[in-house]
Formats: C-alpha cells, sequence, structure tokens
C-alpha cells in the first residue's frame, strides 16, 4: 500500500487458508457449517462414516437435537467423543488416538445398535452398551448439522469444528451431494481442502 509491502495479516475472517496452490478433494470447514434438509433420527439404528483431518483439537463435527433425542460427534483436546441419547438414555464412548491433529486424514465410524454405540478411529474401537429405548420413535428427528451448530446447546463442545471432511456415509448414502444443497452458515467450502 502506497509503495510498501503490507506483510503477513494479524489475523483472518470468513476466509480459506492460503494453500499455495495445493488442494485436494474434500469439504474445508473454516468455521461455518452445513444443515442438511434430510431429518436425523438419533433413535433408530445407523452408521456413519467419515474422514477428517482437523486444524485444531476441539470442535463440533455432528450435532442433531430432535424432542427427546440427540446426537452428537466432536473433537475435544484431540479426544474423538460421540454421545447419544434416543429417548431412552444418554451413552457415551471416546477415544483419544495417538495423533489427530498430525496433518493425515483419520477414518471414523459411528455405529448406533439395539443395544450398543461404537466408535471407531483408524483401527482401534470402543463400544459400549446402553440404556436405548425399547422402541425407538423414528418421529424424534432433528436436523442434522455438520461442522457446528448455531444453537448447539446441550452439546459436549460448542466451537466449530476446523478442518476437511471427505467420504461422509451415513448407512451407505454419501451425504456430499446433499450437503451441496444444504443450508450453508459461514466458511464452508465443498470443492477442496488446503493440502498438508
Amino acid at each position: 500500500m502506497n509503495d510498501q509491502p503490507v506483510g503477513h495479516p494479524e489475523g483472518a475472517r470468513g476466509v480459506s487458508p492460503c494453500s499455495d496452490g495445493l488442494t485436494e478433494r474434500g469439504m474445508y470447514f473454516g468455521g461455518g457449517h452445513v444443515v442438511l434438509d434430510d431429518p436425523f433420527a438419533a433413535g433408530a439404528q445407523f452408521t456413519l462414516t467419515f474422514e477428517l483431518r482437523p486444524r485444531r483439537p476441539t470442535g463440533l463435527l455432528f450435532h442433531a437435537r430432535g424432542h427427546g433425542t440427540s446426537f452428537d460427534v466432536f473433537l475435544i483436546n484431540n479426544t474423538v467423543g460421540v454421545t447419544v441419547n434416543d429417548g431412552g438414555g444418554s451413552v457415551s464412548v471416546a477415544l483419544t488416538p495417538q495423533k489427530i491433529c498430525d496433518g493425515e486424514f483419520h477414518v471414523i465410524t459411528v455405529s448406533k445398535g439395539e443395544k450398543d454405540l461404537m466408535l471407531m478411529v483408524d483401527a482401534t474401537s470402543e463400544k459400549k452398551a446402553g440404556p436405548f429405548a425399547s422402541f425407538p420413535s423414528s418421529t424424534t428427528q432433528g436436523l442434522l448439522h455438520i461442522g457446528g451448530a448455531l444453537e448447539s446447546s446441550g452439546a459436549p463442545v460448542t466451537s466449530p469444528y476446523m478442518g476437511c471432511l471427505r467420504n461422509m456415509i451415513i448407512n451407505g448414502r454419501r451425504v456430499a451431494s446433499e450437503a451441496r444443497a444444504a443450508r450453508v452458515i459461514g466458511l464452508v467450502d465443498f470443492n477442496v481442502c488446503p493440502a498438508y
């Protein structure tokens, strides 16, 4: 400016990080989130699989609230956690991998059966039996938020997820095309993630 170099910015709001042209496939969350139009039933059996490469060790990955039900997947201080309440009671499971913010993608699988909740991070898994409802109601659904939520009250983490997600699959169905047609709040890049 005025023939003087500006230098590096002290901070940034609402912009994707510079990647020096190196990018790869995935969705980048820079403090924003996506709200899917398709309701998510926390009371039903489901399997959610995705890959993540976080830039921060804490953030809300998935969040849904229905009448008396809830579903949260989150990072908190490098620990991957899941909490599900299907109306019969709350069940939580967590895993702390050796490194989660190592610049590599990690495969996460969350699976809720009739009687237990399972979390797998790469090749390590943890399972917990739950006081799940005997007759889960498909009517207790909430909209699924990916990457954070404006109304995250009751979630174990309220800060948004910062980093990349890819290969999101719920019950065998890819989420990417639905996410592109969903409501986007804040910074989300559907096309590319900065490569490390």
